[in-house]
């Protein structure tokens, strides 16, 4: 029969040909329930969009292992069968019916890694900041001054803390204040100072502290020890890190005050 003579673009006819046949089965199945696409990478260059649906990743023995998008019982989001999920340099975040984000999780938009939800002043706040972010540091050695300025100890106790965005922390304190000696009036203070992001004097009425005062009168010598303990919430403050210390005074003139059992902690808030 001899050699067949093709038209010099057969070449090109015959994948033209082919194209148009895959066209043709891809539009045809986006008229059914469920189309296959049979390929190790799907590029979407863009945005996919899927209404009322979901995407579904499935092991090779059909047994679905992710979901994102419509779950089973009529939420949005994303399912993972198998213990592990891993989300690369990214975040998964839900939004309230105003588009508003009320959960981040992942890289967050200061650029660390973690958890953050709204708070009450609709801002995002990191979890860590209130899991990790409480300190204390307890001073149970005594320590005595008769000075009627504020001085610091050595022992402290003193931490530092990161203030969050909220402009907010909790500060416990608590302390043995005590004296010994006769009759008369005796008081002893333990305020706290602030310093770094953050600046407030133990002097300050904002200044969370305590304090406690006596007139005994006479001249009996006696010795007097109780415990006295605050909590107060502070706000307003610039986020930061922030330096709490102690710092003590007397609170008469040519008396000491005792001081023991010393704490501090701090919790952002």
């Amino acid at each position: 029969m001899g050699t067949p003579n093709y038209p010099p673009n057969m070449g090109d006819e015959w994948n033209k040909l082919k194209r148009d046949v895959k066209g043709a089965f891809t539009s045809a199945n986006l008229r059914v329930g469920m189309a296959k696409i049979g390929a190790k990478v799907v590029e979407v260059s863009g945005r996919l969009n899927i209404t009322n649906g979901r995407m579904e990743v499935f092991d090779g023995s059909g047994i679905s292992k992710v979901k994102l998008g419509l779950l089973d019982d009529g939420s949005y989001g994303l399912e993972a069968v198998d213990p592990k999920m891993v989300l690369s340099n990214g975040s998964i975040s839900a939004e309230n019916p105003f588009g508003q984000t009320i959960v981040q999780m992942g890289r967050l938009e200061d650029g660390d890694f973690g958890l953050a939800v709204l708070n009450q002043a609709n801002e995002l706040v990191k979890l860590s900041d209130f899991v990790f972010g409480p300190t204390q540091q307890i001073a149970d050695a005594q320590f005595v001054t008769s000075s009627t300025s504020y001085v610091g100890n050595v022992n402290g106790p003193a931490v530092t803390v990161n203030v969050p965005s909220t402009g907010r922390v909790m500060v416990i304190v608590s302390a043995r204040i005590g004296w010994s000696g006769s009759g008369g009036e005796h008081g002893g203070a333990m305020n706290i100072e602030l310093d770094g992001a953050n600046t407030i004097a133990p002097t300050s009425g904002n200044s969370p502290g305590v304090n406690r005062y006596e007139n005994i009168g006479g001249a009996t010598f006696h010795n007097s020890f109780a415990m006295a303990s605050r909590t107060r919430f502070i706000e307003g403050l610039n986020p930061g890190p922030t330096n709490f210390s102690a710092r003590y005074c007397s609170l008469v003139s040519g008396q000491s005050a005792d001081f023991q059992n010393r704490v501090l902690a701090v919790f952002p808030y």
